[in-house]
């Protein structure tokens, strides 16, 4: 029977003035991330969280935070059959696609005889095992490399990275976010996420995590990640075990560093925000 055993934790907002819409949390049979995608439509949602993202990531947090053994799929689509609920009612009528709220999920599960991890989206699990042996496991393939090259473009073509905002806050990035927006949880559409659409259960991506004990890990959003998937500050086994060293809240000073001190305008590394939030959590399975 394998045990987890959390050693840290971390969230941190892009912005001291934006609501940070990542969440995490953990049971004592799995840990998880949760990654709000920032609103393109205005917030529909009275509530304290600051936006409809992070009222989402926090309504899943309270849901996964509950010890039981309910299957991933299942616990999607309580989540968002209720989410959907809720948002339908607050938005009276203003629920365009595109004005949805969304999110990532993904979390690492311990059953009897097995580990597994599953999700939906763009968050990142890092291991390494007791054999040196490393990994990269996501609901969805690296997809930086095209962020990047849209970004590129966008700043070429005068879009700055404001401190605190996005590229696709206004203008044609807007209207383009926005029409991507809306064939997020569609047949054909390019992703199925936390949010309204109960049928994004049917999607959760499942798959096993080799355990060779001890295995160390970190799960993590996609801000995180970029220490290994944008900036390429470390390698897996490098960044795992720096954080088993020094701990979470440097690699997160490191982070910000590199965003806002060393490449704030993006010429080094193009990207949609300055700095998005990035939430982590450094565990191990025995």
């Amino acid at each position: 029977m394998s045990t987890l055993r959390v050693i840290d934790s971390l969230s941190l907002p892009g912005h001291s003035s934006k609501a940070n819409e990542d969440r995490c949390g953990w049971t004592g049979n799995r840990v998880f991330v949760i990654d709000g995608a920032t609103g393109v439509g205005g917030d529909m949602m009275d509530s304290p969280e600051g936006s409809d993202a992070a009222w989402l990531a926090q309504k899943a947090k309270d849901r996964l935070a509950q010890p039981d053994d309910t299957d991933p799929a299942d616990l999607v689509r309580q989540i968002n059959t209720e989410a959907g609920a809720a948002f339908r009612v607050a938005a009276g009528g203003q629920d365009e696609p595109w004005r949805q709220p969304t999110a990532s999920l993904y979390m690492v599960r311990l059953h009897a005889d097995r580990v597994s991890a599953a999700g939906l989206g763009d968050c990142v699990l890092f291991t390494i095992n007791s054999a040196g042996e490393t990994a990269r496991q996501s609901p969805m393939t690296d997809h930086h490399d095209l962020e990047a090259e849209t970004a590129r473009a966008a700043l070429r073509a005068g879009a700055t990275l404001v401190d605190g905002a996005s590229i696709t806050s206004a203008g044609a990035m807007l209207e383009r976010e926005r029409a991507l927006r809306a064939r997020y949880n569609t047949a054909g559409g390019p992703i199925w996420t936390l949010g309204i659409a109960p049928e994004a259960a049917d999607h959760v991506r499942v798959e096993p995590v080799a355990v060779a004990s001890p295995l160390r890990a970190i799960l993590c959003t996609d801000g995180f990640a970029a220490l290994i998937d944008r900036y390429q500050r470390y390698s897996i086994a490098g960044l795992v075990e720096t954080a088993f060293a020094n701990g979470l809240e440097a690699l997160g000073d490191e982070l910000r560093a590199i965003e806002n001190d060393e490449d704030p305008e993006g010429r080094l590394y193009p990207r949609m925000k300055r700095s998005d939030d990035a939430t982590a959590v450094l565990f191990e399975i025995t």
